[in-house]
């Protein structure tokens, strides 16, 4: 089996993250399932609405693409899941929505959910897509950390001081 991940960071400009998620998502795969880690040029990097849209769109196209290459399965691998039923629509090999995925994992090990996001401009998007996902009601508080992609690739990169800050960010966060 052939799984196409589809990242919305820039390989080259995040490849030490790009590196550390492919080898971690094959690692952990079945037997005889590959995972490929595709990225997105230009990356998402200003957070909101119409940066999703555009993001969207060029998974969509990804996973068009993916499709006619004989990939098996196509993972939205970014947890605001933009373009998840256009390309639910649009494939017919499954298409999976991490932050779908993970939501609803979440339901089942607790009745109310508190939801720590990268950015507080995200923060209505996950009310909004908990309700999409029929767990509105189940969503505690959602709060956003305020980093940028380029603070992860610093701490992927192996930056200690970086790792350290994103750790306490969301410790404080989660609080």
């Amino acid at each position: 089996m052939r799984i196409f991940w589809q990242s919305f960071v820039d390989a080259s400009v995040n490849a030490p993250y790009m590196a550390r998620l492919s080898e971690y998502l094959n690692a952990i795969a079945a037997p005889g399932t590959s995972v490929h880690v595709e990225g997105i040029s230009p990356p998402d990097r200003e957070f909101g609405r119409l940066a999703e849209l555009r993001c969207a769109i060029l998974a969509i196209d990804n996973g068009i693409a993916a499709e006619q290459g004989g990939f098996d399965a196509f993972v939205m691998g970014h947890f605001q899941d933009p373009g998840l039923y256009e390309l639910r629509s649009a494939l017919d090999i499954p298409v999976i929505g991490t932050g779908e995925a993970t939501l609803l994992a979440a339901s089942q090990l607790g009745r109310r959910l508190g939801l720590v996001t990268l950015d507080p401009v995200f923060e209505v998007w996950h009310y909004e897509q908990a309700e999409r996902y029929g767990l509105g009601g189940r969503i505690a508080h959602v709060v956003g950390l305020g980093c940028k992609p380029e603070d992860f690739a610093a701490a992927f990169a192996g930056d200690q001081e970086a790792q350290a800050r994103m750790i306490r960010d969301f410790v404080a966060c989660a609080r």
